[in-house]
């Protein structure tokens, strides 16, 4: 018998599975020309992974957030219930557009959320969303749940 370790189907396929999982979580997606046109959020795609208040299609569609203030003052509400979020980074803030970054908690996936808001007056805020996975499927109703956890906390900031 010769010495050294033993290699065994189980611990080849763990081998396999970990790579696998490590060249999953370094995929990251890129970033398409989003919100290329700022008169409207891009459309989601067939996957189930987007939800947008801009949608044609009903399985995407979300209602917008209303929010009372001003553009400028709705824009700075916005801005600080994303910085609350965990994993959540503000990458781009222009006059009436918000864009933001989610991370996963285990393999780090990018999920793009996109604020963008035409409608205004001195007393309410028309705010139209989208949150979209970079990749992959399905997102398991996550970008949803954000949305609806975002318009919780600025109907909280609101009260």
């Amino acid at each position: 018998m010769r010495g050294g370790p033993r290699i065994t189907a189980t611990n080849r396929n763990w081998s396999l599975i970990i790579v696998g999982l490590f060249l999953i979580s370094a995929c990251s997606g890129t970033l398409e020309n989003m919100a290329s046109n700022k008169n409207r959020l891009d459309e989601c795609s067939n996957k189930p992974n987007c939800v947008n208040s801009q949608s044609s299609q009903q399985d995407h569609f979300i209602e917008p957030l209303m929010v009372s203030g001003s553009d400028v003052a709705v824009q700075e509400k916005i801005v600080a219930v994303l910085k609350k979020l965990e994993r959540v980074t503000v990458t781009i803030v222009e006059d009436h557009y918000i864009r933001a970054e989610a991370r996963s908690r285990l393999f780090r996936f990018v999920d793009d959320l996109e604020f963008y808001f035409p409608e205004s007056s001195d007393r309410l805020t028309t705010v139209h969303v989208r949150s979209a996975s970079r990749i992959g499927y399905s997102d398991l109703g996550v970008n949803r749940k954000r949305v609806e956890r975002i318009r919780q906390l600025l109907e909280v900031s609101d009260g």
